[in-house]
């Protein structure tokens, strides 16, 4: 017993060095984005979708749109949407907050604020778009993710056991090693025999063998925690469960480009809600109010949209397919009511973890102003999120 606590009191500091080095950081990159959207865009015009899906966001998010033209043009398309709760509070949310699904998780969570610009009603013409978008309902985290979890969770329990017992483990592991097993035996026939340079080797022989098993273990337990972590944007973040968001926002025109010299155009609130099942469809309706101000921009032509419709998205691995039909009823001041009919369809492919790419093909509603012509949607859109790393524990 003697020569064991001698063994032990010689090496112990050594190996309570290495034992402290047996930490990993619980935060780890996921892939977040599902498709794009943007109230920024939407208030303008030309959202890809009306229908916005509800969904996780990353701290900040980069939204290029294009028409295709042939694609012999830049784009001239741009939204920046941001998350102020993952921005300035991300790595103080834990896991069961971010898993929550009571609205007081998922108001500030979900929390973003849209910046957009386009051109405008003339090529001399710069529009401005600002919006707000946040969720009372956003479903539960689903299995598939939810398995994961669970393994991820179980890897830093072994490494959180290997720190907090770690003179257990080294003790068990010790009396079952061989080398260490024949030094102590040669270490106590030293100290019987007066033997001190041995008896000194054999301590060295047995501190430089612990540190080897304990490197051993901990890089093992480090290890497996590691690859685990490496799968994290492997497995996408889908909520199951009944969605719904409101969304709200607002549009500024500077004809020719003078900024002193602006109008407020549009403005107005919508609401979507749905259900995501976990067969990978996702039913959406929602409901808007839109208003066009009368000024020199809109040439006078003040009118009220009432909004509704319907889009059904369907998800296989990386791609997304949906389609989605709206009806537009404009209230005029003159009492001239028209009603009119939006429809299109969506590919999106998900190139990379929060990186998708999305093509649109439809109808659009006919445009009042007689600034605008057409009502074809060929759309190309580059949705790039950024900042996607959540606590997992």
């Amino acid at each position: 017993m003697k020569k064991f606590l001698l063994a032990l009191s010689f090496i112990a500091p050594v190996l309570h060095s290495v034992a402290q080095t047996a930490a990993v950081d619980s935060s780890t990159a996921l892939d977040l984005i599902t498709s794009p959207n943007s109230p920024g865009f939407t208030i303008l015009g030309i959202s890809p979708q009306e229908i916005e899906r509800p969904q996780t966001p990353t701290d900040f998010a980069v939204n290029v749109l294009s028409s295709t033209q042939n694609f012999s043009t830049l784009p001239q398309n741009y939204s920046l949407e941001f998350a102020p709760a993952w921005m300035f509070t991300g790595k103080k949310i834990r896991y069961s907050a971010f898993s929550s699904d009571s609205i007081k998780h998922n108001l500030w969570q979900t929390l973003t604020v849209s910046l957009a610009t386009a051109d405008g009603f003339t090529p001399d013409d710069t529009r401005f778009g600002a919006g707000f978008r946040v969720s009372i309902l956003r479903g539960k985290i689903d299995q598939e993710f939810q398995d994961y979890h669970q393994k991820i969770t179980e890897g830093f329990a072994a490494l959180d056991s290997f720190n907090n017992h770690f003179s257990e483990v080294m003790n068990e592991r010790s009396k079952e090693d061989p080398v260490i097993l024949e030094n102590e035996k040669q270490f106590a026939e030293a100290r019987r025999n007066g033997e001190s340079e041995k008896a000194a080797a054999c301590l060295a022989i047995i501190d430089a063998r612990k540190k080897e098993l304990a490197a051993a273990i901990e890089n093992d337990l480090v290890s497996e925690v590691e690859q685990l972590k490496s799968k994290a944007n492997e497995v996408q973040v889908r909520r199951i469960g009944w969605k719904w968001d409101l969304a709200g926002a607002t549009a500024l025109d500077f004809p020719e480009n003078d900024f002193t010299n602006s109008y407020v155009t549009n403005s107005g609130l919508w609401t979507t809600i749905g259900y995501e099942a976990k067969s990978n469809l996702c039913l959406l309706a929602t409901g808007r109010v839109l208003f066009q101000h009368a000024n020199m921009v809109t040439l006078d032509s003040g009118f009220t949209n009432l909004d509704g419709g319907l889009r059904l998205i369907y998800d296989n691995d990386r791609f997304s397919f949906s389609g989605e039909v709206l009806y537009r009823q404009s209230v005029m001041k003159e009492g001239n009511n028209t009603g009119q009919w939006k429809y299109d369809v969506n590919a999106a492919y998900n190139f990379m973890p929060n990186k998708t790419l999305t093509f649109s093909l439809g109808k659009n509603f006919d445009q009042l102003n007689t600034e605008y012509s057409g009502n074809l949607i060929a759309w190309l859109n580059v949705l790039i999120g950024l900042g996607a790393k959540r606590n997992i524990l």
